[in-house]
């Protein structure tokens, strides 16, 4: 599960360990939740300088997903290699004769 780092106004450090952290707003403050949903932690956001994911997974590129080639974030490779979609947008190779 990911760690949070939680620095206080006051001066003191946490470490949070909870599968995500999220603003309350109806409640002013900030709900950390395991996997399944449940509260681990109630933040108020008065006592709050910073929270600061220290160790989220990680992904390791290049990886196949389906019939694409995924080479970065919003990044992917048709299986031929002639055609990348950089952000939605699809760039297909061209060749062109040496010397032009």
């Amino acid at each position: 599960m990911p760690r949070y780092h939680v620095r206080y106004l006051n001066g003191d450090d946490e470490t949070i360990e909870a599968a995500a952290i999220s603003y309350d707003a109806d409640k002013i403050q900030y709900l950390a939740t395991a996997e399944d949903g449940a509260a681990i932690a109630y933040i108020p956001i008065g006592n709050i300088l910073s929270i600061v994911a220290i160790d989220k997974a990680a992904t390791t590129y290049p990886y196949q997903d389906g019939d694409v080639t995924v080479l970065g974030p919003e990044v992917f490779a048709s299986p031929d290699g002639e055609t990348i979609s950089w952000k939605g947008e699809n760039y297909t190779r061209r060749f062109y004769p040496l010397g032009r």
